[in-house]
C-alpha cells in the first residue's frame, strides 16, 4: 500500500486491528491465529497478517511455538493496566517535548490530521472503519512528530 507522510501499512493497520479485538476480548486468550482466517476477516494479505503477529508478539498480545502457530496470550487486568501507565508516561513525555519542539508547521500538520480524524466516519458497531483506524493512528503519529528525540517517538509507536 502507497503511502504518505505519517500513514500506516496494511500490517500497521490489521496489527491495530488485532491488537484492539484482543484487548477488548473478541479475540480470547488461548485461540489459535490462522493466517487464511485473520486474512479474510481483515481484508489483507497473508503476509500483512503475519508482520502484524511478529509485531504483537514483540508486544506479548500473541505468542509463537515451533509447529504451533500463534496464538493469543493472556492479557491479565494487571498487565493491562502495567501498559496503560507506561504508555501514558511515555506519550505525555513524548508530546510535551514535540510542542516544546513543534514550530508553525507542525502546528498546521496536527490540525489537519485532526480535522480528518474528526470528519472520519466511525463505521458500524463494534469494530471500526479501516479509514477511522488510519485516521486515529495519523493523529496520534502526527502529534509526536515533532519531538527531536527518535527513539522516544519509536517506543511511543511501539506502545500503541
Amino acid at each position: 500500500m502507497a503511502r504518505g507522510a505519517g500513514q500506516q501499512t496494511r500490517s500497521e493497520v490489521v496489527q491495530d486491528r488485532i491488537r484492539a479485538d484482543i484487548l477488548g476480548g473478541r479475540l480470547r486468550p488461548g485461540r489459535r491465529l490462522k493466517f487464511p482466517e485473520l486474512s479474510e476477516q481483515y481484508g489483507v494479505s497473508t503476509g500483512a497478517v503475519r508482520e502484524a503477529l511478529l509485531k504483537l508478539v514483540a508486544k506479548n498480545l500473541v505468542s509463537s511455538e515451533a509447529h504451533h502457530g500463534f496464538q493469543v496470550t493472556d492479557v491479565t487486568a494487571r498487565g493491562l493496566a502495567d501498559l496503560t501507565d507506561t504508555r501514558t508516561e511515555i506519550e505525555s513525555l513524548t508530546l510535551s517535548r514535540a510542542i516544546s519542539e513543534g514550530g508553525l508547521a507542525w502546528q498546521a500538520q496536527v490540525l489537519a490530521t485532526h480535522h480528518t480524524f474528526e470528519q472520519t466516519p466511525r463505521g458500524d458497531g463494534d469494530q471500526p472503519s479501516e479509514d477511522w483506524l488510519i485516521a486515529h493512528a495519523d493523529f496520534h503519529t502526527a502529534l509526536l512528530a515533532s519531538c527531536a528525540n527518535p527513539r522516544l517517538r519509536d517506543l511511543a509507536a511501539s506502545l500503541r
